[in-house]
């Protein structure tokens, strides 16, 4: 295509070539017809008067000068004109009054009487005639060199004109003016030119643009990542009796998924792994309001479910609309190994490990995401629910980034397959599960990205 384009570009006009020749052409045909025609004219009206004042010069000259005894012949040389019986040779005259000057004598017989003699004395040249007929070359000469000079002035500025200002459209886009465009209007190669540098100027500016682009998400990826490293917990609280891990993945588009440990003041701790909506600096901070929220809500709530609630009164006044955040929280009485479970729309249950039997049992009371609505319908339909962890038992919270992560044939591993990997390690210690986790998805992804952020946190009760 952009052979075909080329072709067209160039043939859209007269080259510069043609053009070129055309113009110098026609006018140096128009300069030496309207020469010839003067110099034709000017040589034979310039013959025709030499030869007149010449044949009136040797009349007067004859008629002076001519009588017999006033000249002689110079030796013999004796020229015939060709096609006559007339002859020419060289004479001095003026012998009578003691001049002696130079002539030529043209001499001839006349009709059939040859004793009958005709003598002519011409004189010698003055040059006149020669001088006027050199100065109308010289004139035509100068007037030719005049027209071509204009012609190739004209010619010359009609090329120059456009080929300056593509210089000066290019000159402004080397210095920074993108959305310059050259205005050529004549065709041929300037016009194909004007086209490449416009191409070439667009071309830049999307380069530029993309640059810019990039440099901007870089830096926004740059600042996501300090903020969810800023959201994250230094560790996880040593809890006698139970045995608490949590496992951070970051991707290359960060976004604002983090997990968090509470303590309340009555020996209880909370485990919260939040998801937010979006990525970049838009879903870090709303990540780091939500985790503001929670974390200065819930450990100072009597009842969970009124602190989630008044938590998403807050955030759903501070995020734009379409922006929202998931959380999975469990409050857990270390004492008893009673849990209440709450479900603000997450996607992915509560997992219960039961170690009698080895059975796994999703937990995931209702409830709408944090952000959607400002309270009668969240209010509505937040639930909670029990749960018993006893000796052995593990419970799991996790975002969907696990479930998302996808193999080089773009295969997602599911809610399933991440259910079978964590139940390979759930009953043995919590570091195991998550690295044994960690490892499978590297596995399982290949050379591929995470697509979003990993966050697990995971707690299992000490075997009796």
């Amino acid at each position: 295509m952009s052979n075909r384009r080329a072709s067209s570009s160039s043939g859209s006009g007269m080259s510069l070539k043609l053009r070129f020749t055309l113009a110098m052409t026609t006018a140096l045909a128009v300069v030496m017809g309207i020469a010839g025609y003067l110099l034709s004219h000017g040589v034979t009206n310039e013959a025709s008067s030499a030869i007149a004042q010449r044949i009136g010069e040797s009349v007067a000259l004859t008629a002076k000068e001519g009588q017999v005894g006033n000249y002689e012949q110079e030796g013999s040389r004796a020229v015939i004109i060709p096609g006559t019986n007339v002859k020419r040779f060289p004479v001095r005259y003026g012998l009578i009054e003691g001049r002696d000057e130079q002539a030529e004598l043209y001499e001839g017989h006349g009709g059939d009487d040859q004793d009958r003699v005709v003598h002519l004395l011409v004189p010698e040249d003055s040059g006149r005639a020669g001088s006027g007929l050199r100065d109308l070359i010289l004139g035509i000469m100068a007037l030719v060199i005049a027209v071509g000079a204009v012609v190739s002035f004209v010619v010359a500025h009609s090329v120059a004109t456009p080929i300056e200002g593509l210089v000066d459209d290019v000159r402004q886009i080397a210095g920074g003016n993108l959305m310059k465009r050259t205005h050529v209007r004549i065709g041929g190669e300037v016009r194909a030119l004007a086209r490449e540098i416009d191409k070439m100027a667009s071309s830049l500016k999307d380069a530029q643009e993309q640059q810019l682009a990039s440099v901007a998400r870089e830096r926004e990826m740059e600042v996501a990542e300090e903020v969810r490293e800023a959201l994250l917990p230094e560790g996880t609280p040593d809890i006698p009796g139970y045995d608490l891990e949590a496992l951070q993945i970051g991707c290359p588009t960060p976004g604002g998924d983090f997990y968090d440990v509470f303590e309340y003041e009555d020996g209880r701790f909370g485990l919260l792994v939040c998801e937010i909506s979006g990525d970049g600096i838009p879903g870090a901070l709303i990540g780091a309001t939500a985790r503001a929220y929670l974390s200065s809500v819930l450990p100072r709530s009597e009842d969970m479910v009124e602190g989630i609630q008044l938590i998403n009164r807050y955030l759903a006044k501070g995020v734009r609309r379409g922006m929202y955040a998931t959380a999975l929280y469990v409050v857990i009485q270390p004492t008893t190994g009673e849990a209440e479970v709450a479900c603000a729309g997450h996607k992915v249950p509560l997992l219960h490990f039961v170690s009698e039997g080895k059975v796994l049992k999703p937990v995931q009371p209702e409830g709408i995401a944090l952000g959607f609505d400002r309270g009668p319908i969240f209010d509505r339909t937040l639930k909670s629910g029990k749960v018993h962890l006893a000796a052995g038992d593990r419970l799991l919270l996790s975002n969907t980034g696990p479930l998302q992560v996808h193999d080089e044939q773009s295969s997602e591993l599911g809610e399933k397959s991440f259910y079978r990997l964590a139940m390979k390690r759930a009953f043995g210690p919590s570091g195991e599960l998550l690295e044994s986790i960690d490892s499978a998805l590297d596995s399982f992804a290949g050379e591929e990205d995470f697509p979003h952020d990993i966050s697990i946190l995971t707690i299992r009760r000490s075997p009796a």
